[in-house]
């Protein structure tokens, strides 16, 4: 179900009530309206429903914040089934992530694209242990966060500790081409 870019507001989250039942992938990209009330309204519509069949979840570009995260949770909970989710271009940070940290950690998620947010090297030491320990995950995707040489390193530690990652995005991220180059040669 694709409805990125439809500028949706809280009273149409309701809207959806169950009606994701049947849904493989559900795609918000770009719908600010999710921000707050609207990812609440998202998360009781659902809450009636049974356990859901969710496998893809892109709510990037909705200007989610680190008060946010508490609904992703929830909603990674509704959605046991979730393999990839997309968090990509939103506005959380470190506290968003340490809220996140645990159902990242206990998830089945295979893919996860967090670029374009408000990372830091906080952020990145709890996405080391989510690497750590989640071995289902094979794609991260951390691009355009300002980590930097400082922040890389315990994420780069989780990444070669983790027996599933295969793809590690650091692109504009502030990370220098010799640090990188160093991971790639153990």
């Amino acid at each position: 179900l694709d409805l990125s870019g439809c500028n949706l507001k809280a009273n149409h989250f309701f809207a959806l009530a169950g009606g994701l039942t049947h849904v493989k992938t559900f795609d918000l990209f770009s719908n600010p309206g999710l921000h707050g009330d609207g990812l609440k309204a998202l998360v009781k519509s659902q809450k009636s429903s049974d356990i859901l069949p969710l496998e893809r979840l892109s709510i990037g570009g909705c200007n989610l914040q680190d008060e946010d995260c508490v609904a992703i949770v929830e909603l990674m909970c509704m959605f046991p089934s979730l393999t990839h989710l997309s968090l990509y271009h939103n506005f959380f940070g470190t506290l968003g992530m340490a809220q996140l940290e645990e159902s990242l950690i206990r998830s089945r998620l295979e893919v996860l694209h967090v670029g374009g947010n408000d990372l830091d090297s906080e952020a990145c030491s709890i996405l080391g242990r989510v690497l750590h320990e989640n071995q289902h995950i094979r794609q991260l995707n951390v691009l355009e966060n300002c980590i930097g040489n400082d922040g890389v390193g315990d994420l780069l530690k989780g990444a070669q500790e983790s027996q599933s990652l295969q793809f590690l995005d650091l692109n504009k991220t502030g990370v220098d081409a010799g640090v990188l180059d160093a991971v790639v040669m153990c």
